[in-house]
């Protein structure tokens, strides 16, 4: 997989890659990043899925920003993927210095028990 930065970013950790406009960059592939696909599309993808079952995306209100998506009882669940002034990646109130990061802790604290509301 092959990407072409569209807008400048600075990495903040360990396992991002800083990126300038125009800039080629072959991105390690998650199963769990899905790209510019949009809101309907990522319900299509999750609805036959087991409860939990997520995936991240590009926003598609938000330009620059990603949005989770996660199958919670018999439907699909969308929340914005904030971001802190210093680059923090958070959903609610923990913080995390990547996206990888914020996954992780998704995934080892099971998924379809949000201790959140607000979906976007």
């Amino acid at each position: 997989m092959e990407a072409i930065a569209r807008y400048d970013f600075n990495s903040t950790a360990d396992d991002e890659l800083s990126l300038r406009c125009s800039t080629w960059r072959t991105p390690i592939a998650h199963d769990w990043y899905y790209g510019c696909i949009t809101r309907a599309d990522a319900e299509k993808l999750l609805l036959n899925q087991h409860e939990g079952a997520f995936l991240i995306r590009v926003s598609e209100c938000y330009l620059g920003d990603f949005s989770l998506s996660v199958k919670c009882g018999g439907g699909v669940q969308h929340y914005k993927v904030l971001r802190d002034p210093i680059g923090k990646y958070y959903l609610w109130v923990v913080k995390y210095k990547s996206l990888n990061e914020l996954v992780e802790y998704l995934i080892v604290h099971k998924l379809g028990h949000f201790p959140w509301s607000g979906a976007t």
